[in-house]
């Protein structure tokens, strides 16, 4: 279970401040954030970044516009799934949108209804 006193390296007898070296080093693994997952995926698949990503911490769930040229990453991300299907039924009709959850690696489906269902892991 993850905590922030631990990953901030307090329960560990490390001075706060310290580098992600300094726990990597003693055996602790930090998580990975999703900023870096996402900004990863979108550079291997070609997909274009807008200026605004990133000001807010990024959530798991993100949306592909693939009506763009090329594919545009939505700025705006997700904790729920209930914000998402939101967004996609006031903003995504006649759009087309690849739907991706960065926690669990897997390509989500929205069929218009009021739910996401899990597809294939990339």
């Amino acid at each position: 279970m993850w905590c922030w006193w631990a990953a901030s390296g307090r329960g560990l007898g490390i001075a706060a401040g310290s580098s992600n070296q300094s726990l990597e080093r003693i055996g602790f693994v930090v998580p990975e954030k999703y900023i870096d997952r996402i900004t990863q995926y979108c550079e291997l698949e070609g997909v274009d970044i807008p200026l605004g990503f990133g000001r807010n911490s990024p959530s798991r769930f993100v949306a592909i516009d693939l009506d763009k040229a090329p594919p545009r990453l939505i700025a705006l991300t997700w904790f729920k799934h209930a914000d998402l299907v939101h967004y996609l039924r006031t903003n995504g009709k006649g759009r087309r949108f690849r739907l991706l959850d960065f926690k669990d690696r897997e390509e989500l489906i929205f069929e218009g209804q009021g739910s996401l269902e899990k597809g294939n892991a990339f």
